[in-house]
């Protein structure tokens, strides 16, 4: 589909007028804001609503901040843990 040139009182002749919403652009707080909000759990759906974006474009946009981490916390200690230590915990 070929691109129209629309014309307007303010643009001067020739001159080519996108149509639409303008594409989305990131800045590092929308990044840090994704990533806490991720962190804390909340869906995806439910962060491309509170940016008002589409999950696809949150996904496109944001693939780094929402990846879960490259290695996750342990949440047991490796080898056997005695019935004393079982215990304290």
């Amino acid at each position: 589909m070929q691109d129209e040139i629309i014309q307007t009182a303010n643009t001067p002749v020739g001159v080519q007028k996108r149509r639409g919403r303008p594409s989305f652009r990131p800045s590092a707080d929308h990044r840090r804001t994704v990533a806490i909000m991720a962190s804390n759990g909340v869906s995806q759906v439910g962060i491309a609503r509170h940016f008002r974006l589409s999950v696809p474009t949150l996904c496109k946009y944001f693939r780094f901040e929402l990846s879960p981490p490259a290695t996750p916390a342990p949440s047991e200690p490796k080898g056997k843990v005695s019935l004393k230590e079982r215990m304290r915990r």
